[in-house]
């Protein structure tokens, strides 16, 4: 794999559903409809090539060995970048941009 980017916004519905272990409480938590949750899910496996979630009849039924694999990743990923938004933000805090 060469310089593919995982989207911030489907990584964090990934570890909800990872969370959860359910569509639709991801879909609450990130302020999305299901079919919404799906579609970013579905992108993300399209972009890495892999099936992240088991599913049967559209039920979640555990997240795949590439889905575990991901999902430290995932987190460290969500990590730095909630770290790196609030450390611009709180440096940034008062001023106006030039």
């Amino acid at each position: 794999m060469s310089n593919r980017n995982l989207d911030i916004d489907a990584l964090r519905t990934f570890v909800h559903i990872a969370d959860t272990m359910s569509f639709s409480r991801a879909a609450e938590r990130v302020c999305l409809s299901q079919a919404a949750v799906s579609l970013k899910i579905s992108r993300l496996e399209r972009d890495l090539g892999r099936s992240l979630m088991q599913r049967r009849r559209g039920r979640l039924l555990g997240i795949t060995e590439q889905g575990e694999a991901l999902l430290p990743y995932a987190r460290r990923i969500l990590q730095l970048n909630d770290e790196a938004c609030l450390t611009v933000a709180e440096l940034g805090a008062g001023k106006t941009a030039a």
